[in-house]
């Protein structure tokens, strides 16, 4: 059930219903505490919920009795919506009376061994038990520490000093049963007052019978333990901080990683911050000069009056832990404004470096492209080289072609005697000349046919040997 949906269905219920019962739900642990009992028509009695979830308060709300329906209906939608409120409120032409005491504050918890963080997805959701953030020690990497969201809410509803009920709704992190008491000693013990489990042992066997005091008696008891919560939050978180705020040179990692510590713990103490002012300014619109603290002005006992002066106490401790934490947010956001800027002035002058080697990079290549270039110009004017010295080539071999066989004629018809018999003339010498031009090519061509075929041949006697070398190898096998 969300949040929203609870107190829906708070407003939508009715004002008269048939009565509380004890045993509604399983979402927290209700202790009725007789106070004084039986007295006559005397109606003073104590309910304590601890740790109730939105389905258990919600069903309180529908079936409390008439006519502490509508009191007790507000206190547990303040309960639900986390709202800061301390105030006396007069019903029915100032006859009844409604003494509402309900602060949220943080509590800060040592995690547990192998205990993992996860945070709830959907805060409507959240409860009690769902840690907000996880933030490591300064002294031990290893340790870390949870925030809870936990809460109070103080009701005293009545008509006078005989006929009065006080409700209390609590989600603190601790359990009720410990060893710190005796059993049959927790029988008796007011845990409106202190939880079962923080402060002084209080009787429930001896009341107080006024209401008023009742109610400002404990107040201040809560209200010193909300501010012990709140001083050993801030004791704790102070020390994180401040090893956070040191300028010390160090590597990019650890810069990046004190940047996102500084995130981190920027918004605990937003969120810190934001829960004690909305508690100072509860207290401040309560105790203004034409606030509810005027119902208690008539008030003399020594309690009342050391009570009052306890709250005010408290609240004004709260206020100084505020100004604290102001000083650390204002701090924590310095810091990282300035690590941001050590975080981009670093990524300039890597930037910078980067550009550097891209510029000498493109120098290089620069440079590479022009020897390519007269690299290219140099093959190209070897091509034409060897173009030329081809041609050359082939006109010396076109020559030579021509002068061969006029050689030949010519060193014939120049002997003192003739080899063969025949008439030397310049007939014969032209028919000879032109025999011996178109005869040497056939000449070369059939020497050249001889050679393949001699190579071609010798190659199929090569690899019929090979096959036959072959054939013989796998029958031995």
């Amino acid at each position: 059930m969300s949040a929203k949906h609870a107190i829906d269905i708070i407003e939508h219920s009715s004002d008269k219903s048939a009565g509380l019962s004890l045993d509604i739900g399983t979402g927290g642990i209700m202790d009725w505490i007789p106070r004084g009992g039986g007295l006559g028509n005397v109606l003073d009695l104590g309910f304590y919920v601890h740790q109730p979830d939105l389905d258990y308060v919600s069903a309180i709300a529908k079936t409390i009795s008439y006519p502490e329906a509508n009191t007790i209906k507000q206190a547990v939608k303040d309960f639900i919506s986390r709202e800061c409120r301390v105030q006396v409120a007069l019903e029915s032409r100032g006859i009844r009376f409604s003494l509402n005491f309900n602060i949220p504050y943080l509590i800060l918890r040592q995690q547990a061994p192998n205990h993992e963080f996860h945070a709830p997805s959907n805060p409507e959701q959240r409860s009690g038990q769902d840690s907000l953030f996880s933030i490591p020690s300064d002294t031990n990497p290893n340790q870390r520490f949870n925030l809870y969201e936990t809460q109070v809410t103080i009701v005293v509803s009545g008509w006078d000093n005989t006929r009065w009920v006080a409700y209390a709704f609590s989600n603190a992190k601790q359990e009720l049963t410990g060893d710190k008491q005796d059993p049959d000693e927790r029988l008796y013990e007011d845990y409106l007052a202190t939880d079962g489990m923080n402060g002084p042992f209080i009787d429930a066997n001896s009341p107080i019978w006024d209401p008023r005091k009742y109610w400002l008696w404990i107040v201040a008891l809560r209200s010193d333990i909300i501010l012990q919560e709140w001083e050993y939050l801030v004791q704790t978180l102070a020390p994180f901080c401040q090893s956070l705020l040191e300028f010390a040179q160090r590597s990019k990692v650890e810069v990046v990683y004190k940047f996102d510590r500084l995130i981190e713990i920027s918004t605990v103490l937003a969120h810190t911050e934001e829960c004690v002012c909305k508690a100072g300014r509860a207290w401040a619109k309560f105790a203004d000069a034409d606030g509810d603290a005027n119902f208690f002005s008539d008030m003399t006992s020594d309690l009342a009056m050391k009570s009052m002066r306890d709250i005010r106490n408290a609240f004004q401790s709260l206020k100084l832990l505020e100004a604290k934490l102001e000083s650390l947010s204002k701090s924590c956001k310095a810091s990282s404004e300035v690590i941001k800027l050590q975080l981009e002035a670093e990524n300039t002058r890597i930037n910078q470096q980067a550009y550097a080697l891209n510029l000498q990079t493109n120098i290089i290549s620069r440079k590479v492209l022009h020897l390519h270039r007269k690299g290219t110009e140099a093959s190209i004017e070897i091509v034409k080289l060897v173009q030329e010295t081809s041609k050359a080539a082939r006109t010396s071999v076109l020559l030579l072609w021509l002068a061969i066989p006029l050689v030949l004629v010519i060193l014939y018809f120049g002997a003192e005697r003739p080899i063969f018999n025949f008439e030397r003339t310049t007939g014969s010498f032209i028919m000879a000349l032109s025999i011996l031009m178109f005869t040497r090519p056939f000449i070369t061509f059939l020497l050249d046919w001889v050679r393949a075929f001699w190579e071609n041949m010798r190659i199929k006697l090569k690899i019929r040997k090979n096959t036959s070398a072959g054939d013989h190898g796998e029958k031995d096998y």
